[in-house]
């Protein structure tokens, strides 16, 4: 939708759902354009700010806080709208992307899990005597420690929502 049909959107809607909190024009000017960002935030990848990141995102308290004056009155028209004009997949799109920290945790996480898979053998080759006698105090005790305890695995898991 353009924002011309959408402003005859919200013109047609908001007497509907606000009978009693009529809107004036610029009123209705400004919901259209954000319902516009909306809808090109969607299509085109347009960046939004943080009242329509919460809009899109279904946090209805971080969005009442973030709402101005004239968006407080209308929330449900924002509804109507997600509903109605934008593709039902919008909740996934608006998931609140991993941080780069986040995502290389995730990926020394899931390394250690390869590595506990082959920790068994390594802790196998520590065993013979010719290899145990030479390594450093304790080493082979925490290698063996780790190699069972999954702790890695349970994390990987925990993150990836699994």
């Amino acid at each position: 939708m353009n924002e011309v049909e959408i402003r005859a959107w919200v013109e047609s809607t908001s007497t509907l759902i606000t009978p009693k909190m009529p809107l004036d024009s610029g009123e209705m000017d400004h919901i259209a354009k954000c319902l516009h960002h909306i809808d090109r935030w969607y299509h085109e990848d347009y960046p939004i700010g943080n009242f329509l990141t919460a809009v899109v995102q279904n946090n209805f308290c971080e969005a009442s806080v973030r709402a101005d004056d004239t968006n407080r009155k209308v929330f449900y028209l924002y509804t109507l709208f997600l509903h109605n004009h934008i593709p039902s997949g919008y909740a996934i799109k608006a998931r609140p992307q991993k941080t780069h920290t986040e995502s290389k945790v995730l990926e020394q996480l899931k390394v250690l899990a390869e590595l506990e898979k082959i920790l068994p053998s390594v802790v196998a080759v520590f065993n013979i005597p010719e290899v145990a006698d030479h390594l450093p105090f304790g080493l082979k005790d925490q290698i063996a420690e780790y190699a069972f305890s999954n702790k890695a695995n349970r994390l990987v898991s925990i993150l990836e929502g699994k």
